[in-house]
């Protein structure tokens, strides 16, 4: 049985973090913002058939996101989720899940 150097292991590790990283932000570039949904007029979000929303992330992410809930008030947030690498800063925008709000509330 062979045993590896201790040091040569470590710099084997840190080789393949460091690739897994780069391919992990190259691959979130690559696929760019998800296709197939209808864009809002004035730069809205993007519908997936009226329950699923894909807002583009930018600082104006929170503001927006309040006054589309303002003008939207038969509908109900159930979840946000982003889209991102799973990198620091790598957030390319944000699901939003809704379903209708119950008219009695």
């Amino acid at each position: 049985m062979t045993s590896i150097n201790p040091l040569a292991g470590t710099l084997l590790a840190i080789s393949v973090a460091v690739l897994l990283f780069v391919g992990a932000v190259a691959l979130g570039h690559w696929l760019g913002t998800p296709d197939g949904g209808t864009e809002a007029p004035g730069g809205g979000p993007t519908s997936y058939n009226d329950t699923v929303y894909y807002f583009e992330a930018n600082k104006d992410f929170g503001p927006r996101l309040a006054a589309w809930i303002k003008e939207h008030p038969e509908l109900r947030v159930v979840s946000v989720a982003s889209l991102n690498t799973g990198t620091y800063g790598s957030t390319r925008g944000y699901w939003v899940v809704v379903e209708k709000a119950d008219p009695k509330k």
